[in-house]
C-alpha cells in the first residue's frame, strides 16, 4: 500500500514541476511579446551530453533557445531562457544505446552583450531513454558559459530530482540569431 501511495505522490510531483515549467514558458513568451521584444534572441544549439555515471558514453542533441533581457544588474542583462534539446545521435552504455531529452527554463545573466561571460540558473524536466525503457526527472539546473560573435559555448548540469538520481551534464555550442 505504501508503495502505491509513493508512486501516486511522485506522479503528482512530476506533474506539479512539469506544469511549473510549461507556465514559466507561458510567462517568458509573453515577455517576448511586449517590449522586451526588442532585447529578444533565440539560437540554435549542438550538444555533448553525458550522465553521472560510469560506463555511458556521450550521446549527441540538438537543441533550440530563445531568451529576452528583463532587467539589469549593474551594466549586466539578465534574461529569461527556455531551452530544449532532443537525440539526434544516441550514445552507448553497456552496448545499449541510450539519449536524453532536456527541457528548462533559466534566469541567465551575462557580461555584457558582444563578449561575456554567462551564468545560469533554472529548472528542468528531462527524460532518458535506455534501449526503449524511459524515465523522467526534474530539479533544478544550472550552467556556465562565455560568447562572442554571435557563438555562445556553454556548460549545463541538469540536477536529479534526489541524491541519488544521476546527473545530465552538457556541453553546447549554440548560435545566436
Amino acid at each position: 500500500m505504501s508503495f502505491a501511495l509513493s508512486v501516486v505522490s511522485l506522479t503528482l510531483q512530476e506533474k506539479v514541476m512539469k506544469n511549473f515549467i510549461l507556465l514559466l514558458s507561458l510567462v517568458s513568451f509573453g515577455l517576448f511579446t511586449t517590449n522586451a521584444m526588442a532585447e529578444g534572441y533565440w539560437g540554435v544549439k549542438g550538444a555533448s551530453v553525458n550522465v553521472d555515471s560510469s560506463g555511458y558514453s556521450s550521446s549527441l542533441n540538438i537543441g533550440a533557445f530563445i531568451g529576452a533581457d528583463f532587467t539589469e544588474i549593474g551594466s549586466n542583462p539578465v534574461a529569461l531562457e527556455f531551452d530544449y534539446t532532443t537525440k539526434l545521435i544516441d550514445g552507448k552504455v553497456s552496448g545499449l544505446n541510450w539519449s536524453a531529452q532536456t527541457t528548462a527554463v533559466f534566469a541567465a545573466m551575462r557580461t555584457g552583450k558582444e563578449g561575456y561571460l554567462k551564468v545560469k540558473l533554472g529548472l528542468h524536466s528531462s527524460t532518458t531513454n535506455v534501449n526503449g525503457a524511459t524515465g523522467s526527472g526534474n530539479g533544478l539546473a544550472y550552467g556556465l558559459g562565455f560568447g562572442l560573435a554571435g557563438y555562445e559555448i556553454e556548460y549545463t548540469i541538469f540536477k536529479g530530482e534526489t541524491s541519488s538520481d544521476t546527473d545530465i551534464n552538457m556541453l553546447s555550442v549554440a548560435y545566436m540569431f
